[in-house]
């Protein structure tokens, strides 16, 4: 159990490392902030594992009484769930690259009437989620020590000027930009989860640079709140784990999300 001590260390560590958890939230009544979870789940295969878990973890949150949508990245037969109706587009169009940092497009994108004149349907349809949510999950699997392509895609194509950050300009002197220079844009932004699977092991995970873990604690999170807490379970050496033990991942993931 975590008493009052415990839990604000832990949150506190939580800041600075994804290698220590956030607490979960025990004792939950009706009288606990529900949260608007972004789930968003990057698998091709509708019975793959990947999909399982993303289903487990939208039933956790739905059980804690969080509004959730879930948004998947490859269409797996339900048009509702994936952004224009389709598997997302994982590249930049020329257009997109070339209008990304006009400064009118940034300032068009500031608001949903503008994001209509500079943005198609599914980049629309994924900045007004991104808009909407205050905590965010990513389920997907470890791919080359990496995003899938179309994960990597969803960042590329979504998080951008006028949506999740600003470049300061030379007058600026707003306190909260990030050590990389940009002014976060999604501060409403509160808590992340992160369920991910790996070929590797976690040593070997580790040794080649944890890339994914590392973009999202160090480049994603701070464009967030300056407090927002990150939720990681990963299942590491996926192909020589036994159905018990891969059994036994969902049931802790589950209990993550139940307290989540």
């Amino acid at each position: 159990m975590f008493n009052s001590i415990t839990f604000f260390i832990r949150k506190k560590l939580n800041t600075y490392t994804s290698f220590i958890n956030t607490p979960p939230v025990v004792d939950q009544d009706s009288s606990t902030p529900k949260r608007r979870v972004l789930l968003i789940h990057c698998h091709p295969v509708a019975d793959s594992y990947s999909t399982a878990i993303s289903q487990v973890v939208a039933d956790a949150l739905i059980k804690s009484q969080h509004e959730v949508r879930l948004r998947r990245l490859y269409f797996q037969g339900d048009r509702n769930e994936c952004y224009g109706g389709k598997t997302f587009g994982s590249a930049l169009t020329p257009e997109e690259r070339v209008g990304y940092h006009v400064e009118r497009n940034t300032q068009l994108r500031e608001n949903e009437e503008g994001m209509k004149l500079v943005a198609s349907l599914e980049i629309q349809e994924a900045v007004k989620d991104l808009r909407w949510c205050d905590s965010i999950v990513f389920v997907y699997p470890t791919w080359w020590f990496d995003f899938p392509a179309v994960m990597k895609g969803y960042f590329d194509r979504v998080f951008l000027p006028g949506v999740a950050f600003k470049l300061p300009s030379e007058e600026t002197t707003d306190r909260t930009r990030i050590d990389s220079g940009l002014l976060p844009g999604l501060t409403h932004i509160t808590k992340i989860g992160v369920v991910t699977t790996h070929g590797a092991t976690f040593p070997v995970t580790c040794y080649i640079g944890n890339n994914s873990r590392r973009f999202i604690s160090r480049g994603l999170r701070p464009l967030f709140a300056p407090q927002c807490q990150l939720l990681w379970n990963g299942l590491y050496d996926m192909d020589n784990t036994t159905s018990e033990q891969r059994k036994q991942f969902l049931i802790r993931v589950e209990e993550a999300y139940r307290t989540f």
